[in-house]
């Protein structure tokens, strides 16, 4: 949005007849000035089967007391571990499940107690892990890392870090697993809300071009008097947005539990709803290319 920004406003510098909108995409749905972003809701419902499988993985074995580590992307914000909560309630009784934000500081100590009491009562534990979390001085957790051209730490690899550091301090038997890629490209598991809130977005931009709107971005507007589940869409100035980041608000964390609370699934779960049919050959999808 600030690339965005910095076009329009050169463009009315040099009087040049140019419209310019901002459409959100963001599976870590950080872009403000929007209820959510499309792409989220899909890799949210992603994350959270995921979950349901690993679950399911670990109890099969005789010995269920490991520990299985989730990485997800979300360099500053956790809206994607968060994500992960939803799938709570699916789990069996014999398994934890613990999430760590970059919102709220990673204390080690803490999480290495109920892995440890997990451990003891012969249960699993889910460990979910944003790539971004730090600890309370504000440094990254995994300390071994490199920069990009801009100078940001490029973050990966938490999850690993964890595991050799979980297996010294306790013994646990631990595994790491990332979702990479797939967590923002997969479609079998789509959110059919998600994809017709993305395709209407963008319907809604070329009739605002039509009326020669220019130096905005539009988004998803949630109305909080609805019972149902109900979005329609809005503008806001590019300037308002460009730069900034939204983050999970820290009362839809539970620190003590390291969970999220149920204002975070009100807010995530509609987003998840319906599936999409993909065309097959073969058994295998046929995906459509505009480019």
């Amino acid at each position: 949005m600030n690339v965005a920004k910095m076009i329009h406003e050169y463009v009315m510098d040099v009087e040049y007849n140019l419209i310019v909108i901002g459409i959100p995409k963001s599976i870590d749905n950080d872009v403000v000035g929007t209820d959510h972003s499309p792409g989220y809701g899909s890799s949210a419902k992603f994350l959270a089967t995921s979950i349901i499988d690993v679950d399911m993985d670990m109890g099969s074995y005789p010995e269920s007391n490991g520990v299985t580590i989730i990485e997800t992307m979300g360099r500053n914000s956790g809206w994607l571990a968060g994500a992960c909560s939803l799938a709570e309630d699916y789990l069996t009784e014999n398994s934890q499940l613990l999430i760590y934000i970059p919102e709220v500081a990673f204390d080690f100590v803490k999480c290495v107690d109920k892995l440890e009491k997990a451990n003891r009562e012969k249960r699993n534990t889910i460990l979910v892990v944003a790539e971004g979390i730090r600890k309370k001085n504000g440094e990254l957790v995994n300390t071994y890392t490199e920069y990009d051209f801009l100078g940001r730490p490029k973050l990966g690899g938490v999850s690993s870090y964890l595991k050799d550091m979980i297996e010294n301090e306790t013994g646990i038997k631990t595994r790491y697993m990332t979702s990479s890629v797939w967590q923002r490209s997969s479609m079998t598991l789509a959110s059919k809300t998600d994809v017709e809130e993305a395709y209407h977005l963008g319907i809604h931009a070329v009739r605002l071009a039509n009326l020669n709107q220019t130096g905005i971005m539009v988004g998803l507007k949630r109305d909080p008097h609805e019972v149902d589940y109900h979005i329609s869409y809005e503008t806001i100035q590019l300037k308002e947005v460009a730069e900034k980041e939204k983050i999970i608000p820290t009362e839809w964390y539970n620190v003590e539990e390291n969970i999220m609370t149920l204002d975070f699934k009100d807010y995530a779960f509609p987003m998840i709803k319906g599936e999409i049919v993909l065309p097959m050959k073969n058994g295998l999808p046929i995906y459509q290319r505009v480019i």
